[in-house]
């Protein structure tokens, strides 16, 4: 069978039954070494995705990879277009808990951090990392230190350990009491964070490039527990947010901004219930939350976000 490693079926296309193109083959077979051979012997470069999968020893991204789709897809021109990569994420996180639920925002608790995260942040340059991040490093412990929202967190790659600061014995491999969304918001951060100021802008999920496809269904954002559970008690959202270490702002019935993380504020602004319409909740990001974050990590700060100010509400 002529497959790539990238998942391009080449029995069908007709470069290849025409032999003028022949296939990658798959990345833990000799065939996809020796594309990637005469790639740099021809062209002098590389397909990354064909590159990434022989190193990794993935036979085919689609089915093999669970980073699948990674940047490696998103910030090439080909082989897939950006719909079917907003599918593939939708489809792949999809659960069958109510849409909204908690239990749908914890899908993701018995997961753990793919290990090419770790590999990749392992390599960094710390004074890099701390530079693009404001995180800071203890190189006594070869560990990074960073708060989310109210929260210090100690981060080793060499050890893959996430703890938090003020709960000392909780390190383990798959992180102690810390959840997946936690830990997954943690090491994208260090690893995408970008050096850039904020744009002092507001946006909704639906402004964010990708937004309005990517945030519907089972990625629609988790507003329902916070209207459930406060949209007639504001002073119950106020005393929350407080918690959290949010900052009253001027909107709605009751508005916060989070700094969670220290390159991405999220506000919440809730209008409480009256006579006439119901409550709701509207959640605000300053857009270069796109230059930090892909749109399902995007996702998990906010499930993270909802369920931190739930059980504060509880």
């Amino acid at each position: 069978m002529a497959t790539g490693a990238c998942g391009i079926d080449c029995d069908v296309c007709r470069l290849n039954v025409r032999g003028l193109c022949g296939s990658c083959g798959a990345g833990t077979e000799d065939a996809g070494r020796q594309k990637l051979a005469a790639q740099y012997r021809i062209f002098q470069g590389h397909c990354p995705v064909l590159k990434c999968a022989c190193e990794n020893r993935i036979a085919y991204c689609p089915r093999d990879c669970r980073r699948f789709p990674c940047p490696d897809f998103e910030q090439g021109p080909y082989p897939f277009s950006q719909g079917f990569l907003d599918m593939q994420k939708r489809r792949r996180t999809e659960t069958r808990s109510p849409s909204g639920s908690l239990d749908a925002m914890t899908q993701w608790q018995h997961e753990e951090i793919d290990a090419a995260y770790w590999e990749e942040l392992e390599t960094l340059d710390p004074a890099e990392v701390c530079r693009r991040t404001l995180a800071t490093y203890d190189p006594g412990e070869e560990a990074y230190r960073i708060p989310l929202y109210h929260r210090e967190y100690t981060i080793d790659p060499v050890q893959r350990t996430i703890s938090r600061a003020a709960e000392p014995g909780t390190r383990s491999h798959r992180y102690g009491n810390i959840q997946f969304d936690e830990a997954l918001v943690l090491v994208i951060y260090l690893l995408r964070a970008k050096e850039i100021p904020l744009a002092e802008k507001q946006s909704t999920e639906k402004d964010l490039p990708g937004g309005e496809t990517f945030f519907r269904g089972p990625h629609e954002l988790a507003r329902r527990p916070i209207i459930k559970r406060f949209g007639r008690d504001p002073e119950g959202f106020h005393e929350a947010a407080a918690s959290l270490g949010g900052r009253r702002l001027d909107f709605g019935d009751a508005a916060y901004r989070f700094l969670a993380l220290p390159r991405v504020p999220v506000d919440y602004i809730l209008w409480t219930e009256d006579e006439e319409f119901p409550a709701r909740l509207t959640i605000v990001f300053d857009p270069t939350v796109s230059d930090h974050f892909a749109l399902d990590v995007i996702w998990a700060l906010v499930n993270l976000t909802t369920r931190w100010l739930t059980e504060a509400g509880s």
